[in-house]
């Protein structure tokens, strides 16, 4: 089972006030598991926070602006991104330095704005998903996988192999009814079977 659950930060919106509702959120989540108080966290080399001495669960945290998020699963490593899609991003400018070449091809060739503006974030919270989910964080090269959108809900990421590596799936955040545009990606490891 894997569970996504997500939450408007009141008041200041600062980074401790984001980190604590993200983890307030995963403490909140792991009662359904019989996790109370939450079990120590471990933080590896890279970054990745883990639990010190359980192995069947998972989760990843997110926050973004006024929104922090949370997926936890039993289903395998997992990671989440939430991003802002802010109107200061040059979404070509970014891509040519940071996407696959095939993402950026498929960026350039959107001629919409919204649209490319859309698919900038999605695949950038895919990336950042994937990484979280690997444990690599930011220092894998963003250019050398790729995400492919396989439907409005769902994608796929290929590693350096050119091998499905991951499992992507998009979620809208329904509760932010005041016109915020999100963008929230969770990623499993690929277990098939292989998109067509």
């Amino acid at each position: 089972m894997t569970e996504f659950i997500y939450t408007r930060i009141k008041g200041e919106k600062k980074k401790k006030d984001q980190h604590a509702a993200a983890w307030g959120l995963l403490s909140d989540a792991l009662k359904d598991y019989g996790l109370s108080p939450m079990p120590p966290v471990t933080v590896l080399n890279k970054g990745k926070p883990v639990f010190t001495d359980i192995d069947w669960l998972f989760f990843s945290i997110s926050h973004s602006e006024d929104v922090a998020a949370c997926v936890v699963s039993d289903e395998g490593n997992i990671g989440l991104d939430v991003q802002k899609m802010n109107k200061r991003s040059d979404p070509l400018k970014i891509g040519k330095r940071f996407f696959h070449p095939d993402e950026y091809t498929l960026l350039s060739s959107t001629d919409d704005e919204e649209a490319r503006r859309l698919l900038f974030f999605k695949i950038f919270s895919s990336k950042e998903a994937f990484v979280k989910m690997t444990g690599d964080g930011m220092s894998r090269d963003f250019r050398r996988f790729k995400t492919v959108m396989d439907s409005d809900t769902e994608g796929t990421v290929y590693d350096e192999k050119k091998e499905a590596a991951g499992s992507l799936k998009f979620h809208s955040l329904p509760l932010l009814s005041n016109g915020d545009n999100y963008v929230a990606v969770t990623c499993l490891p690929f277990t098939g079977p292989y998109p067509s």
